[in-house]
């Protein structure tokens, strides 16, 4: 006896077709959640690293021998809580950098294998230059200060700590400009105008001036003056130059170029959330440029000019840098959240 097939109705292949297109979709949210899970596993050891390590930082601070209380005439409980008003700032703005470097890396992941995710990883690759340099120049910075009273530790800290200063942040940038250059599917779409060139480039010139007029009127930058106990630098002005003016101003220069370009990536994508997201990395790579050219400015003044400042004026400077830092890597972090989400939709 033969079997006789009926042809199916129209109704139940476009319902077999949802069912398919569904359980790809739930396989896909499937393999997302689990990449989703592993990475956020993969990222609790930076945290625990940062806490540990600010813990030792504290450490060097609080033990470090105290001359800002005559120097400032507050007490030692004063520059204690000072310090500690310092201190709480950057434990925020070390896990704000380790999240976003631990979101974005994520995020490359979660995309992978895609063109887009090599240059994701190279632009948290970025992000983490910019993790290591803001701790390692604290704690070095810190050390500095613990083994002050040993003169012949104050120049090979201070040189270090300059240099922590810069070169990660040359890497940083120039790593973030490849990533930036490599989302771009057309080179035309990040080309920068003259007149960009122009309008950026006068500004950074005039404040370049400036910079070296701090740097070559401190008279304690290769010798400490009387009453402090550390110079600026230590260093000669042609290893000055060779080793700090020209890196720092190439790195400024390749982080605003970083910055223009991803405006003009951000412009062509699709996508509100993206745009977003890349708003915020545009907008907190700002300003961890510009917190670096504040940093180099309140160094290039040298320790006798910040103290001529006086206790509000050096504390204002201060924690304007502190916050200009926090903004910024607040919102690496905010578009590094934003990135995560849109594999989620």
């Amino acid at each position: 006896m033969k079997t006789v097939t009926f042809p199916r109705d129209d109704t139940v292949v476009i319902y077999d077709i949802l069912i398919l297109v569904k359980k790809k979709k739930v396989a896909k949210n499937k393999n997302t959640s689990l990449k989703s899970v592993a990475a956020s596993v993969a990222s609790k050891p930076y945290y625990i690293s940062v806490v540990m390590l600010w813990g030792l930082y504290l450490l060097f601070l609080f033990n470090s021998p105290n001359t800002a209380s005559a120097q400032l005439h507050i007490s030692e409980q004063a520059v204690n809580l000072l310090r500690l008003t310092i201190a709480i700032p950057y434990l925020l703005i070390w896990l704000t950098a380790a999240y976003s470097f631990t979101k974005i890396k994520s995020y490359a992941q979660l995309i992978s294998p895609s063109r887009e995710s090599s240059a994701y990883h190279k632009i948290a690759n970025g992000i983490l230059f910019l993790f290591i340099s803001l701790i390692v120049s604290t704690l070095m910075g810190s050390l500095r200060t613990f083994f002050g009273d040993y003169a012949d530790t104050r120049p090979i800290f201070t040189i270090l700590t300059n240099y922590a200063y810069i070169l990660p942040y040359l890497c940083a940038f120039t790593l973030i400009l490849r990533g930036t250059i490599e989302l771009s599917h057309q080179p035309e779409e990040l080309k920068i105008s003259l007149k960009k060139y122009i309008v950026c480039g006068v500004p950074f010139i005039l404040f370049a001036y400036v910079w070296l007029e701090l740097i070559f009127t401190n008279q304690t930058r290769l010798i400490p003056g009387e009453g402090n106990r550390f110079a600026t630098y230590y260093l000669k002005d042609s290893l000055l130059v060779l080793t700090v003016v020209i890196p720092s101003l190439i790195t400024w220069f390749v982080g605003l170029v970083t910055v223009l370009k991803l405006w003009l990536y951000r412009r062509v994508v699709k996508g509100i959330i993206y745009k977003r997201a890349l708003s915020s990395l545009v907008y907190g790579l700002t300003g961890v440029v510009f917190g670096s050219i504040i940093l180099q400015a309140l160094l290039s003044l040298g320790n006798r000019r910040l103290l001529d400042l006086g206790l509000a004026g050096l504390l204002g400077v201060i924690y304007v840098f502190i916050f200009i830092q926090i903004v910024g890597f607040l919102l690496i972090a905010r578009s590094a959240k934003k990135l995560t989400k849109i594999e989620a939709v």
